[in-house]
């Protein structure tokens, strides 16, 4: 009876360590990974046709001009309460300031970015919304514009030329200023482009920026975005007609041997008396400026 007990009772111990070792062996199951949802931001709701836009530009082109068409499809009103752009040179217009877009409601935002002095290669400027309801911030959205300048043909036939071979180019319009139009290889930049132009920046990227605007033009040839002095619609007509007595510049109309008809001339003198020329540093008293060239 005794051994008996015993044996039942070493195979309860026996039992019980085996259940112990084979819990602690396995683990308690784990409970499944709790997953996050991120709830899509309301200032998507106002959908774009293109958050990004491109643009080739011409050699002619002053500006760029974009337009992003906006739609609300969120149940509420949405206001674009401001537009801020990356840059100066880069203009954003609301059709209100501020917008207010009624649900399903769809708009324009107009993008200006002003090419002026921009180097060849591709830029890209950034136009941010300032998005709210019922006088709630919900975020911002991102429109972005994007250029592509070309090089203008003066610049690289100007890059070819040896220093000896634009002194020397330098003399002969020196001695002869209208030599620029007479002279075959010349008249190819000169005034060949320039017959064909109708537009003020077309007139004044074949027949102006060709010297002007040029990285390597001489340090007498003044940069006509930073005059020094105000000047008028006839200055400007003087100067495009007859030229600059003892200079390099020569009279672009077409009676003094250039170019240019009367009405070329007056549309690029009008081009260049616009706001695109306005004098960086205007002169203070209308003694500084400038005297208006009469007719050689």
């Amino acid at each position: 009876m005794r051994t008996s007990l015993c044996v039942i009772w070493l195979g309860l111990v026996f039992a019980s360590g085996s259940v112990a070792s084979q819990d602690a062996a396995t683990p308690p199951a784990e409970a499944p990974p709790k997953t996050t949802r991120h709830k899509p931001s309301i200032a998507s709701n106002l959908v774009f046709d293109a958050t990004t836009k491109s643009y080739e530009a011409k050699v002619s082109d002053t500006n760029a001009v974009f337009e992003f068409n906006l739609t609300n499809i969120w149940t509420n009103e949405i206001t674009i309460d401001r537009a801020e752009t990356s840059c100066g040179c880069t203009l954003a217009s609301l059709p209100s300031n501020p917008w207010h877009i009624a649900p399903g409601e769809h708009g324009v935002v107009g993008v200006t970015v002003n090419l002026e002095g921009k180097a060849a290669g591709q830029i890209t400027k950034f136009v941010t919304l300032y998005l709210s309801a019922n006088g709630n911030f919900l975020g911002t959205r991102v429109a972005t514009v994007k250029i592509a300048i070309p090089e203008h043909p003066a610049a690289n036939a100007m890059a070819k030329l040896s220093e000896a071979d634009r002194r020397a180019a330098m003399l002969q319009a020196k001695a002869d200023p209208r030599k620029i139009f007479t002279d075959a290889g010349c008249a190819k930049c000169h005034a060949d482009r320039g017959r064909k132009a109708a537009t003020g920046p077309e007139l004044y990227a074949v027949d102006c920026a060709i010297c002007h605007d040029s990285p390597n033009r001489a340090s007498f040839v003044p940069d006509l975005h930073t005059l020094k002095v105000p000047v008028s619609l006839e200055y400007w007509t003087a100067i495009v007609t007859y030229g600059k007595t003892n200079t390099l510049m020569p009279g672009f109309a077409s009676f003094k041997g250039g170019p240019l008809n009367e009405n070329q001339v007056h549309i690029l003198s009008e081009y260049l008396a616009s706001a695109q020329f306005t004098a960086v540093h205007p002169a203070t008293n209308a003694a500084a400026k400038a005297p208006v060239p009469s007719e050689p």
